[in-house]
C-alpha cells in the first residue's frame, strides 16, 4: 500500500497539469502506473479524482472546461485505465471464478454501522498513528509495544494544521473536500466505495 499512497500525489499533479495546462500523456501514464502498483487502490483514486474534479469545477478554481478539454480529459482517463486493465482484467477474472469470494456486499449496515464503535475509531484515527488504531495500542498496557513521543504526536500536529487551514479558509475547495470526505467516512454506503 505504501507505493500507492506515495504515487497518489503525482497522479493529482498530473491531473492538475492536464486540466490547467492541457499537458497530455502524463495523466494517462500515472493512472497506468498506479493501476500496476495497486489495482485495488486505483478504484479509490478514481472516485476521489471525480470528487476533486467536481469540487474544483464548482468552486471555479479550475479554468473553464470546454468540450475539447473535457474530451481530452476523458480520453486520457480511458487510455490510463485501459493500460492498467492489462493487470486488472486477469485479476478480476480470477476473483470472479474464486468460489470463496462471496456475492453479498452489504448486510444490515448499509446506512448505519452495526456497532457504535466505528465513528469514535474513525475520529481516533485522525489523532493516532495507524499501528496504534489497528492494534488497540492506546487502550492496551502491553509492554511489548512502544512508540516514541514524536511518533505519537505527528498525526496530532497534522490534524491541528488541517483544522487551522479549514478555519481560516472555510469556503476554499480543499475545505469542501475535507468536509465531503468526513461525511463519506461516517456513512457506511459511501465509505464502502473507498474500501
Amino acid at each position: 500500500f505504501a507505493d500507492a499512497y506515495a504515487l497518489f500525489p503525482l497522479l493529482i499533479y498530473a491531473f492538475d497539469k492536464l486540466v490547467t495546462e492541457k499537458k497530455p500523456v502524463g495523466f494517462a501514464l500515472m493512472l497506468a502506473i498506479n493501476g500496476f502498483t495497486n489495482y485495488f487502490f486505483l478504484w479509490e483514486e478514481c472516485v476521489f479524482l471525480l470528487i476533486y474534479f467536481i469540487v474544483r469545477t464548482a468552486t471555479k478554481t479550475f479554468p473553464r472546461i470546454t468540450v475539447r478539454s473535457f474530451i481530452q480529459l476523458a480520453l486520457e482517463t480511458l487510455c490510463g485505465v485501459f493500460m492498467a486493465s492489462a493487470l486488472m482484467v486477469p485479476t478480476a477474472y480470477s476473483l470472479l471464478t474464486n468460489k470463496r469470494a462471496g456475492s453479498l456486499i452489504f448486510k444490515n449496515d448499509l446506512l448505519a454501522y452495526d456497532y457504535g464503535g466505528i465513528i469514535p475509531r474513525i475520529i481516533q484515527s485522525l489523532f493516532l498513528p495507524p499501528e496504534m488504531i489497528r492494534g488497540g495500542w492506546y487502550f492496551n498496557n502491553s509492554s511489548d509495544l512502544s512508540f516514541s513521543a514524536p511518533a505519537l504526536y505527528i498525526p496530532l500536529f497534522s490534524i491541528i494544521g488541517v483544522y487551522c487551514i479549514m478555519k481560516q479558509n472555510k469556503k476554499s475547495w480543499y475545505s469542501i473536500i475535507l468536509i465531503i470526505s468526513s461525511v463519506i467516512a461516517c456513512v457506511p454506503v459511501l465509505n464502502s466505495v473507498f474500501a
